[in-house]
Formats: C-alpha cells, sequence, structure tokens
C-alpha cells in the first residue's frame, strides 16, 4: 500500500500542470474602469453592449477553453 502511494505521489510530482491563468487582451486591459451604478436605477433597456458584442466575446472565450482541453490531451 505504501508503495502504491509513493507511486501516485512521484508520478503526480512529475506531471506537468497546465497554466490556469487568463490572459487579458492589452485593449481590455487598457479600457477605462467601467461607472458603478446602483441596481435599483439600472433597468434592462440600460444595458449599453450590443447582442453582437457579447456573442463575439463569448465565441472567442469558448475558444480559448478549447483550446485549453486540447493542450490538456496532447
Amino acid at each position: 500500500m505504501r508503495r502504491l502511494f509513493v507511486a501516485v505521489v512521484f508520478v503526480a510530482g512529475c506531471s506537468e500542470m497546465p497554466s490556469l491563468d487568463q490572459e487579458i487582451s492589452a485593449t481590455s486591459q487598457a479600457a477605462s474602469y467601467p461607472k458603478l451604478v446602483a441596481l435599483e436605477q439600472q433597468g434592462v433597456s440600460d444595458v449599453s453592449t450590443s447582442g453582437q458584442n457579447v456573442i463575439s466575446e463569448l465565441d472567442g472565450r469558448t475558444a480559448g477553453l478549447w483550446a485549453r482541453i486540447g493542450s490538456l490531451f496532447n
């Protein structure tokens, strides 16, 4: 039983762990801090982002996640 434990610890210690830090684009880092608004004052129609921008951002995040998944199996 000890040998099995030592073997598992050895294999886990020698394995390469993927980087889990999220990369932030230069555009996002250069953006100004968003204006803070109380939730009581914000309505549904006050959203300033277009649906296409949100879809594009989510597509980019999805592609990044699939790339990470692919790197885990390679």
